[in-house]
């Protein structure tokens, strides 16, 4: 074995000037070199897009309902080793001296929140601090805003329902904030326990319960696992995805970009693999040869050039891993400016993976060519003979295809789509094998008056038909392949930009009284505003759209819709 790798060494060390190892290496450093900051850099984003998340929704979890959670479920979170909190959410009016007011009423416990913190100020508008507890019972914690609204200070009272208050702190932000539109109110925060006294929540009550629940990763979601299959209709998980789903859903996408973009470089990066290695391979026919003649078996020589292939794999995969993540730090870097925070560092997987994709690349394209060096004959160094390629050289090719299927999957997280993807693939290399035998056929028939330029290039390629084919179709494909990435993201920012239609509102009012109804209509009369009909609104739940269940008519991302959770 030390003898097999010191051999392997010293023929690399001569080969070194040839020109086929700098490409090796080159192609395989950009494999490794992509991967690594393209999945770097989302997990980067993922970590920083949690990290806030959880910090907005004062957790990792968060159950809301429109009815009490069930004990069974915090008593599980309890013996799982999780965190919880309770909160009750509900809109109602303040009154105060100089008027009344509708609020949103947040009731939470001493330890709320989970993630996060709950910012103050000692003054309307003033500057805002992490506050260390929560509100005393028998105080309220209320916004800026509604200070003036009501023309309150500091230490004045407030009723909420039938219980007063003291006005104690002024509240800059609260996590787990809602987010329709009754939540545009001013805020309140109260103590949980100050909430049965206030007499606000009765039947028919449009009030949210809420449980938070905080933990390591693997206990949030074994815990999350199991409360699944026992939510209701008006039961609804929230977590850092459908805590933001428009952020979360882009940067999905985002994810899904990058890496099927990652895949082209993948591919440019295989085909030059497999071009150098051909030339490899070529250059190395009569040094096998000899090699046999001094009675080296073919697992002899097997060996020793797959020792020089792992050593040329580890040396450029590790060195484009490492301008990969040089690269994701520099464009974190440049990006810094409109990132809302400094994302946290990747762990080591994308290096791992980026390693292990240039040593991928390199078996799949490299090998089926270096086997051959297996079954050159002894009598080459007299006959230029050449023995087929072994038929289980496919078998190499058909793993790197399965690999980098796995890989697309990986990308894009759908089955569907990653057979679509692969499927059109197979279909365009046909395609494109299939011009590519023309195009020669077609030269050759043209080539009999040019020149003798043009007639010793076509007879060139003739003479390695298969191969020129072959070399044909690759590129084909990589050029198609960047053609539709630079497309897709065109077309992207295109139907992203008008999805909204020309008469879209800009403007929305709510909360019209009935005796204001005559005034607002108006007034949009007067400054010749067009707007729809004013209509009430209910809380209710659509359960069918046409007579087909809802969660049957709507997409995958429609699916966390409040509609389809409120009573």
């Amino acid at each position: 074995m030390r003898h097999t790798l010191a051999l392997a060494a010293r023929l690399l060390r001569r080969d070194w000037r040839a020109g086929e190892i700098q490409a090796l290496l080159f192609a395989l450093a950009i494999a490794a070199a992509t991967t690594t900051a393209i999945t770097a850099f989302s997990e980067r984003l993922q970590l920083a897009f949690a990290d806030q998340t959880g910090e907005l929704l004062g957790a990792d979890l968060v159950v809301e309902s429109s009815r009490p959670i069930p004990e069974a479920w915090l008593d599980t979170a309890d013996r799982r080793g999780l965190r919880r909190s309770d909160a009750v959410e509900f809109a109602s009016m303040a009154v105060a001296d100089s008027g009344l007011q509708l609020v949103g009423v947040k009731a939470v416990g001493d330890d709320y929140p989970l993630r996060g913190a709950v910012r103050v100020a000692a003054e309307p508008y003033g500057t805002e601090t992490a506050a260390t507890q929560m509100p005393a019972p028998g105080t309220l914690w209320i916004e800026s805003r509604l200070f003036a609204m009501l023309n309150l200070k500091l230490g004045d009272r407030l009723r909420i329902g039938d219980a007063d208050f003291r006005i104690a702190r002024v509240l800059g932000f609260e996590p787990s904030r809602g987010g329709d539109i009754l939540n545009l109110s001013p805020r309140v925060l109260m103590h949980l326990d100050d909430l049965p006294r206030t007499q606000v929540i009765q039947p028919g009550s449009r009030v949210s319960y809420r449980a938070l629940f905080a933990g390591d990763a693997d206990s949030v979601s074994a815990f999350r696992g199991w409360l699944e299959p026992q939510l209701a209709e008006q039961d609804r998980l929230v977590d850092a995805r459908t805590g933001r789903p428009a952020i979360g859903n882009a940067l999905d996408k985002a994810e899904r970009y990058l890496g099927l973009a990652s895949l082209v470089a993948i591919g440019l990066a295989g085909v030059a693999v497999a071009m150098a290695a051909r030339r490899y391979s070529l250059r190395h026919y009569d040094t096998s040869a000899m090699l046999r003649c001094l009675g080296a078996v073919q697992r002899d020589i097997v060996t020793v050039y797959l020792w020089q292939m792992l050593l040329l794999g580890l040396g450029g995969s590790a060195v484009g891993a490492a301008f990969g993540w040089l690269a994701q730090l520099g464009l974190v870097q440049l990006l810094a400016g409109l990132l809302p925070m400094t994302p946290p560092q990747a762990g080591p997987w994308p290096l791992l993976l980026g390693v292990a994709t240039g040593l991928v690349t390199l078996a799949g394209f490299a090998l089926p060519p270096v086997q051959r060096l297996a079954q050159v004959p002894p009598l080459r160094v007299l006959r230029r003979d050449l023995a087929p390629l072994p038929p289980r050289a496919w078998l190499v090719y058909g793993l790197a295809l399965f690999t980098l299927f796995a890989l697309m999957w990986r990308y894009t997280g759908d089955l569907l789509m990653t057979l679509s993807i692969a499927g059109g693939a197979a279909v365009s290399v046909l395609l494109l094998l299939g011009l590519a035998l023309l195009m020669l056929r077609a030269t050759r028939r043209m080539h009999q008056g040019a020149g003798a330029t043009w007639r010793f290039g076509v007879n060139s390629l003739w003479r390695r038909g298969a191969s020129s084919v072959g070399q044909i179709a690759a590129f084909g494909l990589v050029i198609m392949a960047m053609s539709v990435t630079a497309l897709l993201r065109t077309d992207l920012l295109a139907s992203w930009q008008t999805q909204l239609p020309d008469d879209a509102p800009n403007q929305f009012a709510i909360n019209i009284l009935p005796e204001a109804r005559a005034a607002f209509a108006e007034f949009l009369a007067q400054e010749d505003i067009h707007s729809t009909p004013v209509y009430p609104m209910v809380r209710g739940r659509l359960t069918a759209i046409n007579g087909t269940p809802v969660r049957q008519a709507v997409t995958k991302e429609a699916q966390d819709n409040n509609a389809l959770h409120c009573d």
